[in-house]
């Protein structure tokens, strides 16, 4: 795992997004060997297994397909999505950025905002 922690730590520059994700990813291989248990646990117990029709493999194979947060952050206006990306995976300060882009504090604030409003809009999540 700390070949993974290294990997989101250079990509986030923030040690605690990091250690988040690597913990989101243990939890992941968790479940995977959850999964695992319960299937031995549901033949041994001659439990049915749930029939999922064509309908529902095509939505969560749909669901599965769904662009990630990177892919969304790409896709906002370009003031929206330096801002972001300056803030959030490079870690840098609302007055750096400002500074940087020659806008006021408030200005990062609301573009960072607002972007991340819209990536959240995007993948589903409600505020």
């Amino acid at each position: 795992m700390d070949g993974l922690l290294g990997f989101f730590a250079r990509r986030t520059r923030d040690p605690d997004l990091a250690a988040d994700l690597t913990a989101a990813v243990k939890k992941l291989a968790d479940a995977q060997r959850r999964g695992y248990a319960e299937r031995r646990a549901r033949r041994r117990l001659g439990m049915e297994r749930i029939e999922l029709t064509d309908a529902d493999v095509a939505r969560i194979e749909a669901l599965g397909e769904e662009p990630a947060a990177s892919v969304l952050v790409e896709r906002l206006a370009p003031e929206q999505r330096d801002a972001v990306r300056a803030r959030v995976v490079d870690g840098r300060s609302y007055a750096d950025i400002a500074s940087y882009q020659h806008v006021t504090e408030a200005v990062v604030r609301q573009r960072v905002s607002r972007g991340l409003a819209s990536v959240r809009r995007r993948m589903g999540i409600r505020q």
